[in-house]
């Protein structure tokens, strides 16, 4: 099995964040939220090329998918923990 290591402040924003927020750091609620917001821009233009043109429809479907990553490896995280 392998060996999981805390993440620091030179590991990836995505890894740093969600850690820091999984272990109660003051202040990691407000970087998980810019960096699913930062994510959900990322995200857009793919959403738009698969085909949600609706502009409402595309902002619910990129916040949907980017706070299901998010999530999805806060989960991961404080299983592993």
């Amino acid at each position: 099995m392998t060996e999981l290591v805390t993440p620091g402040k030179d590991d990836p924003p995505s890894t740093y964040a969600i850690a820091a927020l999984v272990d109660g750091e003051p202040g990691a609620l407000g970087r998980v939220i810019e960096l699913t917001l930062t994510r959900t821009i990322l995200i857009a233009p793919g959403i738009y090329l698969a085909g949600v043109r609706d502009p409402m429809s595309l902002v619910k479907v990129t916040l949907g998918a980017t706070a299901s990553i998010t999530v999805g490896l806060a989960l991961v995280y404080w299983w592993s923990k």
